[in-house]
């Protein structure tokens, strides 16, 4: 009679290479279990099914600042959440951007007031600082006034946008979409009267 070899343990009921599949495929009746035992470096017996446990890692991490932050203030939290291992890591800068602010006392953010208040009758507007990228940082340089603005559905809750953004789904419904092209529309209008 042929034996039965759980290969990683039941991993089709439980993680693979756990206590958990090892367990169930005792359970389930397995007269064995296959699994991958290595060695550390320190001479530590693990668990491990990939014979390729790399030395070093890569990551590449996109760090957002605050106006006012700078190399310093980053290099500050990467050594406070690294904390011993601080000192084993290489960080090479990719790009330094710092972040910038528009003033909110200009001609462009009372237009867009107005904007926001023809279908929103009453709405004031609030500066806020979002995570984003966007090329306004690079005008902002240039001595230009620059604002990320748009109207998005009071039908569609604030969490149902996030989900919509930079994702395998990314889209605006339409009534989004038309408050916004009108709201841009009704700012140009406003400047230019």
């Amino acid at each position: 009679m042929p034996a039965i070899f759980a290969h990683r343990g039941a991993r089709r009921v439980a993680p693979e290479n756990t206590e958990a599949a090892f367990q169930m495929a005792v359970e389930l009746g397995a007269d064995g279990i296959e699994l991958d035992v290595r060695l550390t470096a320190d001479g530590s017996a693990v668990i491990h099914h990939d014979a390729a446990i790399p030395d070093s890692i890569d990551l590449n991490i996109d760090v957002r600042t605050m106006p006012g932050d700078h190399t310093d203030e980053v290099d500050a939290h990467l050594r406070a959440a690294l904390g011993d291992l601080y000192d084993e890591v290489d960080v090479e800068i990719i790009m330094n951007d710092p972040a910038s602010l528009s003033p909110i006392d200009t001609p462009l953010w009372d237009s867009i007031q107005r904007a926001v208040g023809k279908p929103f009758p009453g709405m004031p507007i609030t500066p806020q600082l979002v995570v984003g990228f966007t090329d306004a940082r690079v005008y902002r340089n240039m001595g230009a006034i620059a604002y990320g603005a748009g109207l998005f559905s009071p039908s569609v809750s604030p969490g149902e946008f996030s989900t919509r953004f930079h994702g395998h789904d990314e889209r605006v419904d339409v009534e989004s979409l038309e408050l916004s092209t009108n709201f841009w529309i009704n700012v140009a209008r406003d400047l230019l009267s």
